[in-house]
């Protein structure tokens, strides 16, 4: 658990949201979800190639749901 002053660890939401991913029908080819924390882009890797979703000035859920969405899933 997170306390409210404490920053959250975006990089490790990606690690476990991409885990969870690769277990759907939706995103199974996802190879990583990467967390860069100077553009505050993560980049989503698949099999076939990428795609980068800004999550500049977003919370954990805000970015999780900026991810879901821009991947469609």
């Amino acid at each position: 658990m997170v306390a409210a002053s404490d920053e959250e660890d975006k990089d490790k939401i990606c690690k476990l949201l991409c885990k969870v991913l690769q277990l759907t029908r939706g995103a199974s080819d996802l190879k990583s979800l990467d967390f860069n924390p100077d553009a505050e882009i993560v980049t989503a890797v698949f099999e076939g190639g990428s795609r980068t979703i800004n999550v500049a000035c977003d919370s954990g859920t805000a970015m999780i749901r900026d991810i879901m969405n821009h991947l469609e899933c």
